[in-house]
């Protein structure tokens, strides 16, 4: 299955589906400092994503602790490699690697850290002037 096309790629090539394009949320974007109680690679890899999260315009108040769930999971992953490298059991370690790597996959597809993971960060809802104008010109009256 191919991801969604970005909004913006859809009405350029003009809709051809005619399905309604999602409208992004309206929250309120926010630049916040990281939580406390995160460890200090967690700060690390935590002040990289929101700044450039918040740059795009894409970081809300609703995602802070999904960012810092990420975070953790982030050091908690980098800690583990490490662990994997140097220790004579490698395999127990390599898999702790892999169930760190999806649950950093999931909560990155949740933030909207890739362009397709960003077409799903929008809203269903329509407004009603729009579906007027919809019905009107397809001819549904």
């Amino acid at each position: 299955m191919n991801p969604p096309k970005p909004a913006e790629i859809r009405e350029l090539e003009g809709n051809r589906g005619h399905r309604p394009i999602p409208k992004p949320l309206d929250l309120k974007t926010v630049r916040k400092e990281p939580p406390t109680w995160i460890d200090t690679d967690a700060r690390a890899i935590w002040k990289k994503i929101s700044s450039e999260l918040y740059a795009i315009g894409v970081l809300k108040e609703t995602d802070l602790y999904t960012l810092a769930a990420y975070c953790q999971t982030y050091a908690k992953w980098k800690r583990v490699s490490k662990l994997a490298e140097i220790s004579e059991d490698g395999i127990k370690w390599q898999n702790q690697e892999i169930k760190y790597l999806k649950e950093m996959r999931a909560l990155s597809a949740t933030l909207g850290l890739s362009p397709s993971d960003r077409t799903r960060l929008s809203s269903d809802k329509r407004n009603p002037e729009e579906e007027k104008w919809d019905k009107l010109l397809s001819g549904d009256n």
